[in-house]
């Protein structure tokens, strides 16, 4: 393999197109990466090399976690044997993620093939059947989401994209087609029947899949242009650009203060921000604060807030209205170059003509008389709506963007930062390109709803005689079971149905915050996602996966009952002990924590049953279980055994159960472990707590397809709260601290906490789709 050059393995081993070989020659770190991963496959036969093989190179080349590459020639052993395919590679990076702190000692072969089912084959007659099995039990598509999520746990070896088309085929063969359920619904709400609107929120309907290693760029792979490769009109114009900025690359993050960011803008931010930081250079938060009607301070301060949560300094903070001086006077030069004319035409108007491709009768008005329009707009003698700004652009371009777009509007409302100043405002479209001039952005990333606005980017910059920055799309972030669009958070957040622009169940970046998600998972989720033209929809169990991942690293163990029973161990007289608890079990280095035991404790109302079913091996009457953590006397094994209980007979519920205690010199076989959480000295409480169990907030996966009807699709069951204890380890946490309690999940201690009462939020349970073990 020494023999063959990089740009030969590139492109006849891994079979990458000639753009793809040369963005990846420019990182001599990755070419190295894929040799050792070749190397320690021991398949250096090119020729031999399927295009699944080659795949699983360059994925794990560039995606196998960074702190586990001890485990990795373990890992591409199986590749290289065939046993591992594309659709399990996430399973197994997750799989050795977890092990990155062990040594290779440490992880054997056997248990690697049974968590990641090597081996095993989900056949397609499988899927089938149980598919069919989920869609006879359903009632329709409104159990189509809750049905997939199941079947995901059910068939976990199985490949994503086999069941969706299974469930997406067997459910239209029996409620008929998805788009006429909906309909039908609707007819009967309003008792006529009316197609749902197209929304223009929607993201493309793809499967919900990973899209193909050529298409996907991780960020610490991704590589652009360089700042003295971009092309202008004039080499004058680069080099005054290259002069002012001394090559460096320049980004910016550009939010628009009308609301709250979401999970959408983290993509954005994460790619503007961390591209700047690899190469150097520097990154600009800007604020396009264009529409005064709409903007609010709270917005502002809030944007600030999440983008350094996230972990991200901005060079510098800037605003569009900052340079609405000078937007002004480059109005006034297209004008003069007779490149913009004073309109007007209503809105309406104006939308019927821009299809039609038909010119404005006003634009071919003088200059001189569009000049003493406009600047009686700046002067507040016509009422709103009465003219626009608009720049002669081509009217019979196939690109409606071309058309002659609104370059100011009338407004007569106060600017959050500029105040009474103005009453015209520069549109988006018009302010945007020119701001990326005038602070020499070098790379102009946006999502790809912009590439149809490149264009007229290009047209404006290039009219004024400016430096023009390149403009690089990338597909949106669009995450399953969640809503993106800002009027419908508004409308969640207006109606009641949520809390708040920070509801844990929201996707703003703030209610992500407090549900327990870290600026850590977040970033993870970009990274997996990479960096794409291709639309496609991430499911959610990804984003809950890398959840999951960081706070099993850094959540320290803790105890929680929920639903609490009270349990009295009737010949307990030791008093009140500490009973010493491991923050991380798998890392006794990083130290442990006391919880008192007295005798008296509560459990999970679920880790107690009268009449239990066969194989349930919780506490029962008659029955044995060990007390997570209790001991008693050293090297002895704790074990209570149930000899009573009480019973509510106005509810029937279970108030009280009594045990014994035994000690035993060895732990018996098939014992099961649970949680408690003990009073304290003399009888004291613990900590009352409630806790916030939270599912998606929408059955459907991608509810902003459903038109009007998207409402339908809102869980009613996504937020449960329960009452119960947590241990003294955990009371009095700060908010926004994270625990894993044991054999419940992760969560994070809500603002509404008090000294009375703990609020916890779960964030994600221990494992996707699971519930507690018997």
């Amino acid at each position: 393999m020494d023999k063959v050059d990089d740009k030969q393995l590139l492109s006849e081993g891994l079979g990458m197109s000639d753009a793809k070989v040369e963005d990846t020659l420019a990182n001599a770190s990755l070419i190295a990466t894929i040799r050792e991963v070749i190397a320690e496959g021991g398949n250096e036969d090119m020729a031999g090399w399927g295009k699944a093989y080659r795949a699983l190179i360059y994925d794990t080349a560039t995606r196998f976690p960074k702190k586990a590459t001890q485990h990795r020639p373990l890992f591409m052993k199986y590749v290289a044997e065939g046993k591992v395919s594309r659709d399990r590679f996430p399973m197994c990076c997750d799989y050795f993620k977890k092990l990155q702190y062990k040594s290779t000692e440490e992880v054997t072969a056997a248990a690697f093939e049974e968590a990641c089912g090597i081996g095993i084959e989900v056949s397609p007659e499988e899927v089938e059947r149980a598919v069919r099995s989920a869609v006879e039990a359903s009632e329709g598509w409104g159990g189509y989401g809750k049905a997939l999520g199941a079947l995901r746990g059910e068939l976990k070896f199985a490949e994503p994209l086999l069941i969706k088309e299974a469930a997406d085929r067997l459910f239209e063969a029996k409620f008929g087609p998805r788009s006429a359920a909906k309909k039908a619904d609707k007819s009967k709400k309003d008792g006529k029947k009316k197609p749902a609107p197209k929304d223009k929120d929607a993201p493309k309907k793809v499967a919900v899949a990973e899209a193909a290693p050529e298409e996907v760029v991780p960020l610490k792979s991704v590589s652009f242009h360089k700042p003295e490769e971009n092309v202008q009109m004039t080499d004058a114009l680069l080099a005054e650009h290259l002069k002012r900025t001394g090559g460096q690359v320049r980004t910016r993050f550009p939010p628009e203060p009308n609301g709250y960011l979401h999970l959408g803008h983290c993509k954005s931010m994460n790619l503007n921000f961390g591209y700047a930081q690899r190469e150097g250079g520097i990154c600009f938060l800007r604020f396009d604060d264009t529409n005064p009607t709409k903007e609010k301070h709270e917005y502002i301060d809030t944007i600030i807030e999440c983008v350094h949560w996230m972990g991200f300094k901005p060079h510098k903070i800037t605003y569009s209205s900052d340079y609405f001086d000078q937007l002004f006077a480059f109005a006034i030069q297209l004008i003069k170059e007779g490149k913009a004319y004073v309109c007007h035409e209503t809105a309406e108007e104006m939308h019927v003509n821009r299809e039609a491709g038909t010119e404005s009768r006003w634009r071919n008005r003088p200059v001189e008389e569009s000049l003493k329009l406009f600047m009686d707009m700046r002067k507040g003698k016509m009422d709103e709506g009465a003219a626009t700004l608009r720049l002669k652009m081509d009217m019979k371009s196939n690109n409606f963007n071309m058309r002659d777009l609104v370059a100011y509007r009338i407004k007569y409302a106060a600017h959050p930062r500029s105040g009474d100043k103005w009453c015209i405002y520069p549109t988006y479209d018009y302010t945007h390109c020119i701001c990326d001039s005038l602070e020499d952005i070098t790379h102009s990333l946006c999502t790809l709803e912009f590439d149809v606005r490149r264009e007229p980017y290009e047209w404006l910059v290039r009219a004024l005689g400016i430096y023009c920055p390149p403009q690089i799309e990338f597909s949106r972030l669009n995450v399953s079971n969640y809503m993106m669009s800002k009027r419908r958070i508004i409308k969640l957040v207006e109606s009641g149905i949520v809390r708040g622009w920070d509801d844990p169940r929201l996707a703003t970046i703030v209610g992500l915050r407090r549900r327990g998600y870290t600026p850590e998972a977040i970033k993870d989720l970009c990274e997996r996602v990479g960096i794409t033209r291709s639309e496609n929809l991430i499911d959610i169990s990804v984003m809950e996966d890398c959840a999951r991942n960081d706070l099993n690293a850094n959540a320290p163990r803790a105890m929680a009952v929920m639903d609490p029973i009270r349990v009295v161990c009737a010949d307990y007289n030791r008093g009140c002990i500490d009973v010493e608890v491991p923050n991380f079990p798998s890392q006794p280095e990083r130290g442990t924590h006391k919880v008192p035991f007295n005798g008296v404790f509560y459990i999970d109302r679920a880790d107690f049953m009268i009449d239990p079913p066969k194989g349930y091996f919780r506490l029962s009457p008659g029955g044995k279980v060990g007390l997570r953590h209790l001991f008693l006397s050293k090297d002895k094994s704790v074990v209570v055994e149930c000899t009573g209980h009480t019973v509510d007979d106005a509810t029937g519920r279970v108030t009280e159960v009594t045990v014994v205690l035994h000690e035993l010199e060895a732990k018996p076989k098939k014992l099961h472990y649970i949680h408690f959480v003990a009073e304290g000295p003399g009888n004291t409480p613990p900590q009352v707590a409630e806790f916030r169990l939270y599912e998606d907030l929408f059955t459907d996966p991608r509810p902003a397809s459903l038109g009007d009807d998207w409402m339908s699709a809102i869980n009613p069951t996504s937020e449960v709260v329960l009452p119960g204890y947590v241990d003294s380890f955990v009371a009095g946490a700060p908010v926004g601290s994270k625990f894993q309690f044991e054999r419940v999940g992760y969560f994070t201690v809500d603002k509404d906490s008090t000294s009375e009462l703990m609020v916890c939020n779960r964030t994600v349970s221990l494992r996707a789709a699971s519930s507690k073990a018997c």
